[in-house]
């Protein structure tokens, strides 16, 4: 009997020194992580169509990968007034969205309006440096991968014909800046996209509607903005929560 409860006390100091643990590497974790506030990615190609008419859908792509020196964008930390990150030598793929509606010429006539639906998957590639690729943070791989959570619209601005304005709400599911495996940087689970297509043009016309193929000119810009919540627990953390409750388990069986 005394055996079986020393056994028991046992269980529960090691079942508390856990619990510290894991209270431990969680705020350590939380330390650890920097929250990345700011994203700018450059667009380059000039012969990258995004509306494709006969599909009626919005896609974005463009590889830069040939030149894994060359600069496509930088970001900037909580805290930080300077942009003291870039983003070399990578990609960016918005898979298609197909157009629900074009409600172009209702927000004043010649001005192209259309509504797009959620669903489609954002993927960013590159290497993480610092200031002119003076140190390799993170080597070539995936920083984001998330998906759109709500439908969207594309709308020409009406100080800049031919500027094409996208917003989209994003959940943040892989990549370097959803888990900081190796930089430490985050984004935050949930963020929003920018996107500034300029000097777009209908097959060489001006942007009117979605009714044909509709190109940008470079550079053009993709702006992420962080929201203000952050990644949940890395697994290391939820491990320890596991193995406390098991030995709690063990001690009432």
């Amino acid at each position: 009997m005394r055996r079986r409860q020393k056994h028991s006390v046992c269980s529960y100091v090691m079942a508390w020194l856990l619990g510290v643990v894991v209270v431990f590497c969680s705020a350590s974790v939380s330390m650890a992580h920097v929250h990345v506030t700011e994203i700018q990615y450059g667009l380059y190609s000039s012969d990258t169509f995004y509306t494709d008419h006969g599909d009626g859908r919005f896609f974005l792509g463009e590889d830069r990968t040939g030149d894994t020196t060359h600069f496509i964008g930088n970001f900037q930390l909580e805290g930080d007034s300077d942009w003291n990150y870039e983003i070399r030598g990578g990609s960016i793929t918005l898979t298609p969205s197909r157009l629900l509606e074009d409600v172009s010429g209702e927000y004043g006539a010649g001005r192209a309006v259309g509504l797009f639906e959620n669903g489609a998957t954002l993927t960013i590639t590159g290497s993480i440096t610092t200031v002119n690729g003076g140190q390799v943070l993170c080597p070539y791989g995936t920083l984001i991968q998330a998906t759109v959570t709500d439908n969207f619209y594309g709308v020409e601005e009406s100080i800049s014909p031919n500027f094409l304005d996208l917003q989209m709400e994003f959940q943040i599911t892989g990549g370097e800046l959803f888990d900081g495996a190796q930089t430490g940087f985050v984004l935050s689970q949930t963020f929003t996209t920018d996107i500034t297509l300029r000097n777009c043009t209908e097959n060489g016309g001006s942007l009117m509607d979605f009714t044909k193929d509709i190109g940008y000119a470079a550079p053009s810009i993709v702006q992420i903005s962080s929201h203000d919540d952050y990644p949940a627990p890395e697994p290391a953390s939820l491990v320890l929560f596991g193995l406390a409750g098991l030995l709690i388990r063990k001690r009432n069986n």
